[in-house]
């Protein structure tokens, strides 16, 4: 997380937002996104593991964006 002060700001319109999932944890274990990855592999035993990629992928490029700022355009 960074922090620091919205002073500077003032009068933007548009931000150029960048996720970095390099340290996100998942789970109790507090499992790496590879870790998690893996784990889920295993879950799904046989089912189709490209789907469980792309839909990741996908998510973490689309759908958490997305999100993100839909929620910052609500919020400010």
């Amino acid at each position: 997380m960074v922090s620091g002060s919205y002073t500077n700001l003032v009068g933007i319109q548009d931000f150029d937002f960048q996720f970095d999932f390099s340290e996100v944890t998942f789970y109790n274990e507090k499992m790496s996104e590879e870790e998690y990855l893996i784990k889920r592999k295993k879950d799904k035993d046989g089912d189709d593991i490209d789907k469980l990629e792309n839909h990741w992928e996908e998510t973490k490029t689309v759908n958490i964006p997305n999100k993100t700022v839909d929620v910052a355009n609500k919020n400010s």
